[in-house]
């Protein structure tokens, strides 16, 4: 008999509260596919679906200018593509460019809760990157939160539960990135990033964010040292270190330059607390 380990609990727990996310956010299909043409939430879900129509016939584009907006001169849509293509994405793979309208609302209606059964789980893998035993408790909360619910209910093909999806995930990947700093950890936190921007375009306010952290690390990385009055040698116990040859002759030069890059690079690739502890 296999003894549950915590790994294969917190896995199981997680998988139970996305089916519990999920069957939740699929309670409203029965009353939304009894009718014909398909109902939506929200006159904005008309136009995503607008959109997505477009993109089953010309995938991956996108209307980038809309003459139905402003009619009649017409306007530059100003939502990004990515969720649109997921709203397109299944009738384009099922049934390919020549797909019916019916079948593009049937299929896009059930990605809002695929989407916001995916946000379950990443809003418990960033709370296990921030504080462990908080994963679960975090999950369950997006799970059953009202508001997220409703934004995520079959039918609701607006763009509100793909900002939460791609926000957590882009939150989590450069926490994850902060954790263990890597080329392929940082490259993933920047995709995140650019996967939230071309969900939706107010995204750019975590880009500010985490460049704010970046700078304020690298500020905190060069505080000056503690102002005091200067000891004197008898009342210092620690014995003086050996002066270090100067960086300007020849055979150091190259050395130094290479260190200060190294410290400077160092400023940006955020060392664990572990690591810092040590030095």
């Amino acid at each position: 008999m296999l003894f549950p380990t915590p790994r294969r609990v917190f896995w199981i727990g997680l998988a139970a509260v996305f089916l519990l996310a999920l069957a939740v956010r699929l309670t409203a299909e029965k009353s939304l596919r009894q009718t014909s043409p398909a109902r939506f939430v929200s006159p904005d879900c008309l136009y995503h679906m607008r959109r997505a129509r477009f993109a089953v016939a010309h995938f991956p584009r996108i209307p980038f200018f809309d003459p139905t907006i402003d009619y009649p001169a017409g306007a530059v849509s100003i939502w990004p593509p990515f969720f649109d293509l997921a709203l397109a994405l299944p009738a384009r793979v099922l049934f390919g460019a020549a797909a019916t309208r019916v079948q593009i609302e049937r299929l896009a209606s059930f990605v809002p809760p695929v989407l916001g059964s995916l946000a379950v789980v990443a809003a418990a893998l960033l709370a296990s990157r921030i504080r462990r035993g908080y994963a679960l408790p975090a999950a369950g909360f997006v799970a059953l939160c009202g508001a997220h619910v409703q934004y995520s209910q079959y039918g609701h093909t607006d763009q509100h539960v793909a900002e939460s999806l791609t926000s957590l995930v882009a939150i989590a990947l450069f926490v994850r990135a902060r954790e263990k700093p890597g080329i392929a950890r940082e490259a993933l936190s920047a995709a995140g990033l650019a996967a939230a921007v071309l969900t939706w375009q107010g995204a750019i306010c975590w880009g500010v964010m985490i460049a704010a952290v970046l700078v304020f690390d690298a500020f905190r990385g060069q505080a000056p040292a503690p102002r005091g009055p200067p000891r004197s040698s008898s009342e210092d116990p620690r014995p003086s270190p050996a002066r270090a040859p100067r960086s300007g002759s020849p055979g150091n030069r190259s050395r130094s330059r290479s260190s200060r890059s190294a410290g400077f690079i160092r400023r940006f690739c955020w060392p664990s607390r572990r690591a810092r502890s040590r030095s």
